[in-house]
């Protein structure tokens, strides 16, 4: 083969390497977040996610993209060492033009698969097509040459590429175990919340009054159940308003104060989270002056000591007589009381509980299994 020969294939095959490292990563993404939409997620049908998310994206629960990936890597190693003049540059040669043969045979296959079965073509995969069809085509020139063998050289002659070799296969061997175990547990954990779905209880709980943000008629409402000092809560705030952030103006977000103290808490015997009460009236008297929000992200992200609130409504512009006086006043405790009142009614007894359209979620859970559940719900409600 010419010089340009192997250059010309060890740049094609860089390109493959970099196509298929993002389907792969994209194909992780996809399965754990249904919700995602990568760049080349166009149309029906034109529309990567569907394309390598279905069964025929994998094979024993590994990504064929990174199958791909690991070969274009063996195919760049061989293109290398026989660039250099290897004594058995002639056999290397061949062994990538079948392995050349066999990718575009396998390139017609999924083609099919991506038209007639799923019907919907894949970019990225497309660009692996082109990149399998020009390295057959720069192989074939000056074909007659591959077929002559060298194998009398010294031992040390091979060295370098089986140092490579072995360091490939080690490669390839831990990334596919890695790769599949990755795949199988994500599966596995979407499984476990289809289940869990399927046993969901409803409730109707009551929002009049409460503060919201996001369209008041959105087809989804997320209500989200919490404590401004339980740690579970604060893990919990930060993914359920990731999963709100995604859907814009389809969904309705809601708090509802449950604060495990016995100073607003008549339900508890136990105090088991003496700042939460008083944290709660200062996110109220914060949203009389339209800064809810903005205050309980403070709340969820820092301290909870008297000094705080006061330092929070000061970073946040507030009116300091009216916050001060609101917080002196019986509003913010008559306003706690009737969220856990509604609370009690919904047999609410632990935090975080998160309601989608009415669909209880107990406990701090995944991202995924919101954004599941905000999808279904999402579905229904837009007769998808």
């Amino acid at each position: 083969m010419k010089r340009w020969q192997y250059i010309s294939i060890i740049v094609i095959a860089l390109t493959g390497v970099v196509i298929a490292a993002e389907l792969t990563h994209l194909h992780l993404k996809v399965i754990a977040d249904p919700s995602f939409d990568s760049f080349c997620n166009i149309s029906d049908k034109v529309n990567c996610d569907k394309v390598n998310s279905s069964k025929y994206s994998e094979i024993f629960s590994i990504p064929i993209s990174h199958l791909g990936f690991l070969t274009y890597i063996f195919i760049i190693i061989v293109a290398f060492f026989s660039m250099r003049g290897h004594p058995l540059s002639n056999l290397l040669n061949t062994a990538n033009l079948f392995i050349f043969v066999f990718c575009n045979i396998y390139s017609v296959f999924l083609f099919y698969v991506s038209v007639a079965v799923i019907k919907s073509l894949c970019i990225l995969c497309c660009g692996l097509y082109i990149v399998n069809l020009l390295l057959l085509i720069v192989s074939l020139f000056k074909i007659k040459d591959y077929f002559t063998l060298n194998i009398s050289c010294p031992l040390r002659a091979h060295r370098g590429f089986a140092i490579s070799v072995i360091t490939f296969v080690l490669f390839a061997l831990v990334s596919t175990i890695v790769l599949r175990n990755m795949t199988i547990s994500e599966r596995e954990n979407s499984k476990r919340i289809t289940e869990e779905r399927k046993k969901a209880v409803y409730r109707d709980i009551d929002i009049s009054g409460s503060f919201f943000y996001g369209p008041e008629n959105a087809p989804v409402t997320v209500v989200e159940v919490t404590d401004f000092e339980c740690p579970f809560c604060r893990k919990t705030y930060p993914v359920v308003k990731d999963a709100v952030s995604r859907y814009k103006d389809r969904i309705k977000f809601v708090i509802k104060n449950f604060p495990l103290g016995i100073e607003c808490n008549p339900l508890l015997r136990v105090d088991m989270h003496p700042r939460a009460c008083r944290a709660a009236y200062a996110a109220f008297c914060a949203g009389e002056q339209n800064r809810f929000f903005e205050y309980a992200d403070k709340l969820m992200y820092g301290d909870l000591s008297v000094d705080a609130y006061i330092r929070y409504a000061k970073e946040l512009s507030l009116d300091l007589d009216r916050f001060n006086a609101c917080l002196n006043s019986d509003r913010p405790r008559q306003f706690i009381a009737r969220d856990i009142s509604t609370c009690e009614k919904c047999q609410i007894m632990s935090v975080p509980t998160v309601f989608i359209n009415g669909r209880m979620i107990i406990g701090a859970k995944p991202l995924q299994e919101y954004i599941i559940t905000i999808e279904e719900e999402l579905r229904k409600a837009e007769g998808r």
